[in-house]
């Protein structure tokens, strides 16, 4: 009776695991405070991505882009961004770009694709953004700093945006022509007496 009280509780308790990876956050998890301060982070360090076009961001979670909850959205309303559910987006031919269907706008998308805790009030995170067809993913180490957090670049993953002052990569960048060298004006030349 007890060994299958045992079993029982064990199976339970494999099936509420929703990672086998120790110290890996749950999906649920990723909308505490851990995550908001690293979309907050995602947020302040995006690049200057079509300035002069309004914008509309989701926030989704895992490899499978699960929508976050707009309650968790909700957190960061002093930051003035119009957040949209990932949940409601559609794609638009020909094209198939993802589109807000309410303005048709093209949304940044934010998405923390793994969490996990590397130490006390430490996490590495994978995390990343897409826009239209840039997109860029990358480690993070995220650190309890007092009241607050503090993310660090570890590494980027993958990736094709380049920004503006960094060559392509795979390309060459040729030597600058060499400019107009001044030719030298000739010597007056002396006169030879006899």
């Amino acid at each position: 009776m007890i060994s299958r009280f045992l079993l029982l509780f064990s199976l339970f308790a494999l099936l509420g695991c929703e990672s086998g990876e120790p110290g890996a956050m749950s999906l649920d998890d990723m909308e505490g405070p851990e995550g908001e301060a690293m979309v907050r982070h995602l947020l302040k360090t995006l690049p200057p991505l079509d300035p002069q076009v309004p914008k509309v961001y989701s926030v989704v979670k895992g490899d499978r882009l699960y929508s976050t909850s707009m309650k968790f959205v909700g957190r960061m309303d002093d930051l003035r961004l119009n957040f949209v559910s990932g949940e409601v987006l559609t794609m638009r031919d020909p094209d198939k770009s993802i589109v807000d269907p309410r303005s048709g706008l093209s949304p940044v998308t934010l998405q923390m694709t793994s969490m996990k805790a590397s130490g006390t009030d430490r996490w590495d995170v994978v995390a990343g953004w897409a826009y239209k067809k840039l997109f860029e993913r990358s480690l993070y180490r995220l650190e309890k700093k007092g009241e607050g957090y503090e993310a660090t670049l570890l590494q980027r993953i993958e990736g094709n945006y380049v920004k503006p002052d960094e060559p392509v990569p795979g390309s060459a960048i040729p030597a600058p022509a060499p400019g107009p060298v001044p030719i030298p004006a000739p010597a007056p030349a002396a006169e030879v007496k006899p």
